[in-house]
């Protein structure tokens, strides 16, 4: 008795059917009705090249692509229907992104992050709210938890991709607008940081004495920074990327990422000084001698003070 061709259990190491296998071991659809396997081996196949030229800067493997569409297909369809829906090169795109392919995390970037601030601003978002949005959508997307996938993953394929990740877009605006709406001022919260037990006797003074300027002057700090700026930070020091992974999500070469870093940091210091100078009517002595102790925690301080955002 001849084997039954959509049964999945009949297969073999030597199938001439690879990918209408691979497709059966990640759908858990009704098979009955289906195209026979070398017919849907052959639309597969189509499939497969068809995204892999949209993208031809981009490699993910034949069978690993054809899993990840089987995760994807209704179950109460038939499969050669359910493929036909699909947005197959958006979701090639997306599927290498989720493997950290650097060069889909590029094109992801350029073909469908860069323009959400404008999209948001549109639909009347706030002009700083929608680029804090937009910095975090592409963190959210693109880096993994500790434990799990990049939110990119759980891209469907229901609709397009551009309309998904504007409703992603929307729905991080909104929280961030109402966040704002009770959040600390930033600057308490790196006072908080800087107040930990242990710090140096002499800067807990300074912050006695001056505690009023002090919070104005961080606060006034940090407000100034743009929201790349507040990204690349969090992106560095809440999630703990380094420079080889933000010069990849970025597009960037690795020297980019540095100075960015590094012109944020300075730029908090900078803003502080000047503040705590034209307050106070310290001497560049005086300014300098407060600016080092600050600088001294100043790592873990925003470490604290950007994790505390990230969980808001």
């Amino acid at each position: 008795m001849d084997a039954d061709p959509h049964c999945a259990t009949q297969v073999n190491a030597y199938s001439s059917t690879p990918l209408y296998d691979a497709l059966l071991s990640a759908w858990n659809g009704e098979r009955r009705g289906a195209c026979a396997p070398e017919a849907l081996e052959q639309t597969l196949a189509a499939l497969v090249d068809g995204a892999a030229a949209a993208w031809p800067r981009i490699h993910v493997g034949r069978e690993r692509f054809v899993r990840y569409l089987g995760t994807r297909l209704p179950s109460d369809q038939p499969l050669d229907c359910a493929l036909a829906r699909l947005p197959v090169a958006e979701l090639y795109l997306t599927c290498a992104c989720a493997d950290g392919d650097t060069a889909a995390v590029a094109a992801l970037s350029a073909g469908y992050l860069d323009g959400l601030a404008l999209a948001l601003r549109k639909r009347s978002i706030p002009h700083t709210v929608a680029e804090e949005a937009q910095q975090a959508v592409a963190e959210k997307l693109l880096v993994a938890p500790v434990h799990g996938c990049p939110k990119i993953a759980e891209f469907r394929g229901s609709g397009g991709l551009r309309a998904w990740v504007q409703v992603v877009a929307m729905r991080e605006a909104l929280q961030l607008m109402r966040r704002l709406q009770r959040e600390r001022p930033l600057a308490g919260d790196l006072l908080d940081a800087l107040s930990a037990p242990g710090q140096d006797p002499e800067l807990q003074h300074l912050q006695q004495r001056y505690q009023a300027d002090f919070r104005t002057a961080l606060q006034d700090a940090l407000q100034a920074l743009s929201p790349h700026e507040r990204s690349i930070l969090r992106q560095q020091y809440v999630y703990g990327m380094g420079v080889e992974h933000l010069s990849a999500m970025h597009g960037v070469h690795r020297v980019t990422v540095f100075r960015w870093s590094t012109a944020a940091r300075a730029k908090v210091l900078k803003l502080t000084r000047k503040r705590l100078v034209k307050t106070l009517k310290l001497s560049d002595t005086e300014a300098d001698s407060i600016l080092r102790l600050v600088q001294s925690r100043l790592d873990l301080s925003l470490r604290r003070l950007l994790a505390g955002a990230a969980r808001e």
